[in-house]
């Protein structure tokens, strides 16, 4: 059964959904990892928790100008057959629209899926009902593969074809990352060889880096080392190397003219 899908945006984004939206995370985004229990005295593999008041500091903080908005989306199934029990939600993604010279961008801020139903092609519909926002451009950092390639999908053309989206990320997520209202975007630092003068892949921690940046986010990699496998196995070539503590894999996509409705925008250069 395929989920419904509803999106909020703005004001319409109440307690209640955040509320929801924190259990889901909180119950199926993942766990900490070795390092957190030094930096932030939490117990390794204990699950990352998200309360109403973080989540909505971390990815719906209020804005200045009237340029920004947060967009929320969500899926949903029926919990029963029976009329009485309420649909629940089996993923989500949050998201912050905001203009970088003059330029449309869509910041996915958050992307979880319930751990019961992923491989169902939830994450591809979340994202894909961000396409009306005509954005130029859509930036993620994320730490499971899984949702770059999900983004990637949705916005560009895939895993297969990431020249472009490397270029563009060179070039321009440094500075769209700078002008991002999302606090956490716009004070992580970009590494890996993709930012780097030098020829040679970026050595950090004894991981070849190429396209990440340090969140201080200290969440397991097992999960992400183990999608990796997955995508090696199916013969997929990953383009972003390998991920050092504390950092997120980081792409910046040029959205292609037929994913956007209505305007089209001149490219960046």
């Amino acid at each position: 059964m395929a989920a419904t899908i509803e999106k909020f945006v703005g004001a319409d984004i109440t307690d209640e959904i955040i509320a929801q939206a924190a259990d889901l995370f909180s119950l199926h985004y993942g766990v900490w990892g070795f390092i957190a229990k030094e930096k932030m005295e939490v117990h390794e593999g204990s699950r990352v928790k998200m309360s109403l008041g973080k989540l909505r500091e971390q990815v719906l903080p209020p804005f200045k100008s009237p340029n920004c908005k947060h967009i929320y989306v969500r899926g949903l199934l029926p919990s029963t057959p029976s009329a009485y029990h309420p649909p629940f939600s089996v993923g989500h993604v949050f998201a912050t629209r905001f203009l970088h010279n003059n330029r449309p961008v869509l910041w996915i801020t958050q992307l979880v899926v319930h751990s019961a139903h992923r491989n169902q092609g939830i994450a591809k519909a979340l994202l894909e009902a961000l396409r009306e926002e005509n954005a130029q451009m859509v930036g993620v950092l994320s730490s499971n593969p899984y949702a770059i390639a999900a983004v990637l999908r949705a916005f560009g053309s895939g895993l297969e074809r990431v020249e472009k989206v490397l270029e563009m990320t060179r070039r321009n997520a440094t500075r769209v990352m700078a002008s991002c209202p999302i606090e956490y975007v716009r004070h992580s630092t970009v590494r890996g060889k993709l930012f780097s003068d030098k020829d040679d892949i970026e050595d950090i921690d004894g991981k070849a880096v190429v396209s990440c940046a340090d969140t201080g986010f200290w969440v397991d990699h097992q999960e992400s080392e183990q999608a990796l496998k997955v995508l090696k196995a199916k013969g997929v070539k990953w383009p972003l190397g390998e991920l050092p503590q504390g950092c997120e894999f980081l792409v910046l996509v040029e959205v292609r003219d037929g994913m956007r409705v209505g305007s089209i925008y001149p490219h960046m250069v």
